[in-house]
């Protein structure tokens, strides 16, 4: 009997909740053909040598599997849910005899405060997404009821099509060995140092940047990397700081190597490629988390660990993004600061205490995750098998 043909894409190849969860079917779930479409050509012979089975997503062999597929699971928008696509798409697989369309799945890369989708504040996304109406086996999954419900007004989709799951790169956060992870791509020995991570998220005019040419090195990262007194304060402190560079703002990275010296490093998804590990990996050996809009606080709210919110942007940033959550006081559950001295100040105060704000991270947590242990990706994967063998939601 023919196995299931299972497609999975994301951004950057090989990562977050659609890695997580292509793992687990390979190591738990026999009768399924889960094959990668990779944006990268190179990253075909990567994947390869490692016994993973891909195509690149721009070549024909691409374009046919994703005709023949059964499911699609995606971390992020793709052809799959494009106007012209559903169309031809529709035609094609007619002709070859299959349902007209593949369920997708939809993953997703994080749900945070920051307007997204519908919740946008630029009119032009919300004119995108609703050029026609969803006519295709789209799903997607949850972390809680509150997030379904954000998903729904965002993504203009019916509730019923939500899976409260979890998400399966949770299942790394909460179980792999972080400090040994963080020691491997790094490649230095942390030991009994502290260790912060900054992730901050991108900003439109950098993420347009790398199409157009470049511009120069934003002033929030700047402001940080030029630091001296940052530089003092993690000498005396005997910790190490890390960027983590947003995907679509590492055409940074390398001019930002040249810049920094330890104990600050620098990540890219290259980094990541070369030790085989995706973030949610070394999340878990990290003592401080530094984010902004980003979404990764949330799921890091599991660990209990500190959190500052590092904003020097906000008033644009809210100008220009919006908030589906608000107020933000509330949601950001850890020290809200606009310049260095106040990043400074605050970072001592979180590694000296890190129990401060611990009880508005447990509530805030409590209302976005519904699960804390580290099952999500089975979760999943039996809502996905459901919908296949049509014991799932009706579409």
């Amino acid at each position: 009997m023919k196995n299931t043909l299972v497609l999975f894409h994301s951004v950057p190849d090989y990562s977050g909740n659609a890695r997580a969860l292509y793992e687990y079917a390979k190591a738990n779930c026999p009768g399924y053909d889960c094959l990668w479409l990779v944006d990268r050509s190179h990253t075909t012979e990567w994947l390869s040598a490692q016994g993973v089975k891909c195509l690149f997503r721009h070549s024909f062999p691409g374009l046919v599997a994703l005709l023949r597929a059964e499911a699609v699971v995606l971390t992020h928008g793709g052809n799959t849910t494009r106007p012209w696509w559903k169309i031809f798409g529709y035609v094609f697989r007619m002709l070859l005899g299959q349902q007209p369309v593949p369920t997708v799945l939809y993953l997703g890369h994080g749900r945070g405060p920051k307007g997204t989708g519908n919740t946008n504040r630029d009119e032009s996304e919300w004119r995108r997404r609703n050029l026609i109406p969803d006519v295709g086996k789209r799903y997607f999954i949850s972390k809680s009821l509150l997030v379904s419900y954000l998903i729904a007004v965002s993504d203009a989709i019916h509730p019923s099509r939500i899976f409260i799951t979890g998400e399966p790169r949770n299942d790394w956060l909460l179980t792999d060995d972080g400090r040994a992870n963080l020691e491997k791509i790094l490649g230095l020995r942390i030991e009994g140092r502290r260790v912060i991570l900054w992730v901050p998220t991108f900003r439109d005019n950098a993420k347009a940047s790398g199409r157009q040419g470049g511009i120069p090195l934003p002033d929030h990262i700047r402001a940080v990397v030029d630091s001296a007194e940052l530089v003092r304060f993690l000498k005396e402190r005997d910790a190490i700081f890390v960027l983590k560079l947003h995907p679509y703002e590492e055409h940074f990275a390398d001019s930002l190597r040249n810049l920094v010296r330890p104990p600050l490093y620098i990540l890219d998804s290259r980094d990541f490629q070369r030790a085989n590990l995706d973030l949610y990996q070394i999340l878990g050996g990290v003592d401080l988390l530094i984010t902004d809009y980003s979404s990764v606080y949330i799921d890091f709210l599991l660990l209990d660990r500190p959190v500052v919110f590092y904003l020097p942007d906000l008033a644009h940033y809210r100008e220009i993004r919006g908030f589906k959550l608000e107020p933000l006081e509330f949601w950001m559950p850890g020290p809200r600061v606009s310049t260095m001295e106040e990043l400074v100040t605050r970072l001592d105060m979180c590694l000296s205490d890190p129990s401060k704000y611990r009880q508005e991270r447990r509530l805030v947590a409590s209302l976005m995750h519904r699960y804390k242990d580290a099952r999500s990706a089975e979760r999943v994967w039996n809502e996905l098998e459901a919908l296949l063998t049509g014991r799932g939601r009706s579409s």
